[in-house]
């Protein structure tokens, strides 16, 4: 774990995953990714679908590059709060366990029990999920 000191005060404390768990994790994922598309499309498109994301990109640099349609269209990009810093690990494992029973014990390992070790401490991870993988 690497301390990167937050502005104002306090450290915000950056984990590093391990290779194998970033690799299961994306063959698991690939295992599943056809009923991620069943339950998430049309609304999300970043997930089980190729180029989804690109895509997406490419949409919006069309709609904002033609001039008749900036008058028409409102482009809005909102984060309120960093999502995968609060969102709950309960809910995370109830929606896995039902959509994903596959994967479930995989996750389950994963966020059950995380402790973070940074030289001499110990911090307690609870809520929150790792980005990217």
């Amino acid at each position: 774990m690497y301390p990167l000191i937050k502005n104002g005060s306090g450290v915000r404390p950056i984990a590093v995953g391990e290779v194998l768990r970033c690799l299961n994790s994306k063959l698991a994922s690939s295992a599943v990714g056809h009923i991620a598309v069943e339950h998430l499309s049309p609304l999300q498109v970043g997930v089980g679908i190729k180029i989804g994301t690109e895509a997406i990109i490419h949409a919006v640099n069309i709609l904002l590059g033609n001039v008749e349609n900036r008058r028409n269209n409102v482009l809005i990009k909102v984060d309120l709060s960093n999502a995968f810093n609060r969102i709950s690990r309960a809910t995370i494992f109830h929606e896995v366990q039902n959509i994903f029973p596959l994967l479930f014990p995989w996750v389950e390992y994963c966020y059950s029990s995380s402790p973070l070790l940074f030289e001499n401490e110990t911090i307690l991870s609870s809520a929150g999920v790792q980005q990217g993988v």
